[in-house]
């Protein structure tokens, strides 16, 4: 790969250059088109052009402003599920592009609506595809093309990426500051309610009160509220496109600090407080002016780590919701070795991986002090384990110790026990004795996960759609056993 993204050809010899994403797992080879591909990292989707993207050199990965997402019948409904909110994040990403983000289905929409193909065997009922679908469509810069067969997604692709060459590529044209409103109104709309923004001159900290529609109210500490209008956003957005090395804010006339502040909240705007502007950047931002207790900062990118405990998981995941693990004797052989199979290998490598992080802990830990998160807390505990030294030398002792040989013959250890307790020897004179320190679970948070609990719960009650009933119907009897699945026991309720 080069640092330069100009010297990445887009056409090479006659062959379409396409970058193609290091993490696809069944990677398209377009094998009868003239396509050159170049496995790379990209930030977004799987398949992009050169002219379309931008290089990162600190990552080492392109930053796209088109791409083609390939997505498998199953992917698709992984996605719309249980990895909504991961894709929904990638769609976000893509919201201020001038052509979107383009995903290719390698499957039929007339399958998915007769319930054939994919949706044959995952509990995905129509009216939540077609319900997630039409969201996203009105929501995000997204089109979803259903190609029917690999080849044609592959054929589909390729001709999505040669026509994207026929566009002005790289924003050489102004985005129009509508699309940035938006985008804008979405992160606010996402905003924790007690976060708190920073004015960048005079550091005075305010929050948001209320977004609408052509404006968005803050309040200060004090209680003096202010409406920010979209057209002084407008006149500010212009102002820093105008000019490649940002706007001074210097500049900014009397009481319009707050602006920059709310606008660094959109991912392609950042405030740089060592040179004083605000700056546009071509690619998603990884810092916002945003403090708040509770918010969660991290900008990296969540990829899928190669493990194989989280590969076994994932497939346990899609086993438990296509049965009914609740009546077991009503499940076919077959399903339960594979479902016996599965729990085995997640426990075994679930095994492997505590231990590794036990190692790093130890280390971390001092006695009688736990260490707390979201989910509980851990503490350094001594194990001490004894064994009898040869057999020879613990007769010896106790000889000398002026006890019997024949009253310990076979080294019973309760014997032992019993000789040592009306001895002067010492338990290290006749026990090989270790001391070994490990991490247990010493607490368990029910709190935090009551409340993430609640949440999603809150957040289906304003949804009629059956598949969400029988969800809520789920959550309500996973919480009437989450006393008995995070109890902590002691090991002797264990024993």
């Amino acid at each position: 790969m080069t640092a330069d993204p100009k010297a990445v050809p887009t056409v090479r010899e006659g062959r379409l250059v396409v970058l193609r994403d290091t993490r696809e797992r069944k990677p398209w080879a377009f094998p009868t088109y003239p396509v050159e591909t170049r496995d790379v990292t990209l930030s977004t989707g799987d398949y992009a052009v050169p002219a379309w993207c931008v290089h990162d050199e600190c990552r080492d990965t392109y930053r796209p402003r088109f791409a083609v997402e390939r997505k498998s019948g199953q992917d698709l409904l992984t996605s719309l599920t249980w990895e909504r909110e991961r894709f929904e994040r990638e769609l976000r990403r893509a919201r201020d592009w001038p052509l979107g983000l383009a995903v290719v289905v390698e499957a039929s929409w007339t399958d998915i609506v007769a319930g054939r193909g994919p949706v044959a065997t995952r509990a995905v009922g129509l009216p939540q595809v077609v319900g997630t679908l039409a969201a996203w469509l009105d929501r995000y810069n997204v089109t979803v093309h259903f190609a029917g067969t690999r080849q044609r997604a592959q054929q589909f692709a390729w001709s999505l990426l040669v026509r994207s060459l026929l566009c002005e590529p790289r924003g050489s044209t102004r985005m129009p500051f509508g699309v940035s409103w938006r985008t804008l109104l979405d992160e606010l709309d996402e905003l924790p309610p007690d976060a708190t923004l920073r004015t960048p001159l005079s550091q005075d900290r305010f929050r948001v009160t209320d977004v609408q529609k052509h404006r968005v109210v803050i309040e200060f500490p004090d209680g003096e509220t202010r409406p920010l209008q979209r057209e002084q956003f407008e006149t500010l957005y212009e102002r820093i496109t105008d000019d490649p090395d940002g706007f001074e804010l210097d500049r900014l006339p009397p009481n319009a600090d707050p602006f920059p502040a709310v606008l660094s909240l959109h991912p392609r705007f950042e405030i740089d407080e060592d040179r004083g502007v605000i700056v546009e950047h071509e690619s998603p931002t990884a810092t916002q002016r945003v403090d708040g207790p509770d918010e969660e900062t991290d900008g990296s990118e969540r990829t899928e780590p190669d493990m194989a405990v989280y590969a076994d998981a994932l497939l346990l995941v899609d086993a438990l919701e296509r049965h009914d693990v609740t009546a077991l004797e009503e499940l076919e052989t077959d399903v339960l070795v594979d479902l016996y199979t599965l729990l085995s290998d997640v426990q075994r490598d679930a095994d492997d991986v505590r231990k590794e992080i036990a190692d790093v802990l130890l280390g971390r830990l001092h006695h009688d002090r736990p260490a707390s998160s979201s989910y509980g807390s851990v503490q350094r505990t001594a194990r001490r384990n004894r064994s009898l030294k040869n057999e020879e030398t613990v007769l010896a002792k106790l000889e000398a110790a002026g006890i019997d040989r024949e009253q310990v013959t076979g080294l019973d250890r309760s014997k032992v026990d019993d000789a040592l307790a009306v001895t002067n020897l010492s338990e290290s004179d006749v026990y090989e004795i270790e001391t070994s320190e490990y991490v247990r679970k010493a607490d368990v948070d029910e709190d935090t996960r009551e409340t993430r609990l609640q949440g999603l719960k809150d957040r289906l009650a304003d949804s009629d759609d059956e598949e969400v009933e029988d969800l809520r119907e789920e959550i309500e009897q996973l919480e009437g056993r989450i006393d008995e699945l995070t109890s902590f026991r002691t090991g002797a309720e264990l024993e």
